[in-house]
């Protein structure tokens, strides 16, 4: 049996790297050239089994066999592979997005909450970014999240505690970074701010120009500076054609940053992470293919500029403890023919159930308006099983009013979740001969991809913290023009 996990990984990986850092196709032969374009590209949550569930259903919708480059990943193609550890400052702790994303953004281990700062809260970190500004580069910080969520935020704010977003979303103008494009802040909201002054006004008073969904889109030009583009980023899943996507906000970003002097760019596929924590497998492969969507418009610009750009590919760490098996009980048409037909993510399906065990709703009227909503109609012949448990979890919901007063076993289990959406998205799993180990971080190593100046230095096995070290002593290196060296 085949398993897509960590331990397969690491097998394959141990003999890949071997062989990559030392002939990397496209790799420039003087390893320790500075580049002028670094695009870091980070899926929260995003393993090994993320990447090749999503890579699987891309070869099988696009038809491409074996391994032919059009039904392959962009990232998953790139020569310089490796794993890399994701543990917090405290090694017996499973990382949060804080923690891990200090160490990719600063090359320091700290505590699990922590944004940019020491274990002990003493002192303030300095993230890759700000070292390239210091090296005259422009900055961009992109993410299908709330900016002022942790793995953006590591990249500009110092602060104790990661659940300060009104904190966090102040620093974002302090940092005089040229573009930011994600969610809109969670620190702007009423619960945040408390009567206090808008984030969003201190960015306008900083010289911010502040854009809304398409209208950034629109109103962006080449050379345009300190944007903040609030989008409002669905489960893609759950998007309509108005929808802006991760791939736009990264094409974008690269228009309004190029410059003779370079860039650096934060790209975050921010919802994976969302997704895994719902154990939600098919918007899970939905989120990572608009992640590489993204990778893949980076790419594009790599292939402009070989000799001067570099793309490392990572992840923060692990969520769901995904699992996949492809043996022979494996069916490819079911495994396609089930993602396929989930039309709207678990999230979305709560919503549109919420109330139910107070509406009088029947239990065939709820059992029907549940496989429509979610797209269990469209799946051929449920078994008496699949029927069985969305049965059971749908009489469940309508008989207990809260999710407080669920039995035991199921609160123990399942928390507050929704059983119906659980039971729909285990149909949806299962067919697909996946499963979840946990609905939180787990601790596995996760792959990193590279291509481009220097990308030899992110192969074979890596911490985090290597990671953040490494690009800020590339980008640290001399400036490409001693004249202006000399001159500051």
């Amino acid at each position: 049996m085949w398993k897509l996990n960590a331990r397969l990984f690491l097998a394959f990986a141990a003999a890949v790297c071997v062989l990559l850092p030392s002939a990397v196709a496209g790799e420039p032969s003087d390893a320790t050239k500075k580049p002028k374009y670094i695009f870091l590209m980070i899926g929260d949550g995003m393993g090994l089994v993320h990447r090749e569930s999503a890579e699987m259903y891309k070869r099988l919708n696009t038809g491409a066999a074996g391994g032919e480059k059009k039904g392959k990943l962009v990232m998953n193609q790139f020569p310089v592979q490796g794993l890399t550890t994701t543990y917090p400052h405290d090694r017996a702790e499973v990382t949060d997005s804080a923690a891990a994303g200090t160490a990719l953004a600063c090359g320091e281990k700290t505590n699990n909450g922590v944004i940019s700062m020491s274990p002990d809260l003493k002192t303030k970190f300095k993230s890759v970014a700000y070292h390239a500004k210091a090296a005259g580069m422009k900055i961009g910080i992109v993410s299908s999240v709330p900016i002022d969520k942790d793995t953006p935020a590591v990249f500009y704010a110092n602060e104790p505690n990661r659940k300060n977003y009104y904190n966090i979303a102040l620093q974002i103008p302090e940092s005089g970074f040229n573009y930011f494009a994600g969610d809109s802040l969670r620190g702007s909201r009423p619960k945040c701010m408390k009567g206090r002054k808008s984030p969003y006004d201190f960015a306008r008073g900083a010289g911010y120009n502040i854009y809304k969904n398409r209208e950034g889109l629109k109103k962006t030009k080449p050379g345009d500076d300190k944007i903040i583009w609030e989008v409002d980023i669905p489960f893609v899943v759950d998007s309509n054609p108005e929808t802006v996507t991760l791939a736009e906000l990264t094409s974008k970003g690269i228009e309004v940053l190029d410059n003779p002097d370079g860039f650096f760019m934060m790209i975050e596929g921010g919802k994976i992470d969302w997704a895994c924590h719902n154990n939600d497998f098919a918007t899970q492969i939905h989120e990572t293919l608009a992640f590489d969507a993204a990778v893949a418009v980076v790419y594009e610009f790599y292939k402009k500029h070989p000799s001067e750009t570099l793309i490392i590919v990572t992840a923060d760490h692990e969520t769901g403890g995904l699992k996949m098996d492809t043996d022979a009980a494996f069916e490819p048409e079911k495994f396609l023919a089930a993602v396929k037909a989930q039309k709207i993510s678990g999230r979305e399906l709560k919503k549109k159930i919420k109330g139910w065990n107070t509406d009088n709703i029947t239990k065939d009227q709820a059992m029907k308006k549940t496989m429509v909503y979610f797209g269990l109609s469209k799946l051929k012949n449920l078994t008496p099983q699949e029927k069985a448990e969305l049965s059971r979890a749908i009489e469940k919901t309508l008989k207990n009013k809260t999710p407080k007063d669920q039995p035991a076993k199921l609160k123990q289990k399942y928390g507050s979740r929704n059983l119906i959406v659980l039971a729909c998205q285990r149909i949806i799993a299962d067919r697909c001969r996946a499963s979840w180990g946990t609905f939180e971080h787990t601790g596995v190593s996760v792959p990193t991809t590279a291509i481009g100046v220097g990308a030899k230095r992110f192969g074979g096995d890596t911490d985090n913290t290597d990671i953040g070290k490494k690009l800020i002593e590339l980008i640290s290196q001399p400036c490409r023009d001693i004249r202006k060296k000399l001159a500051f």
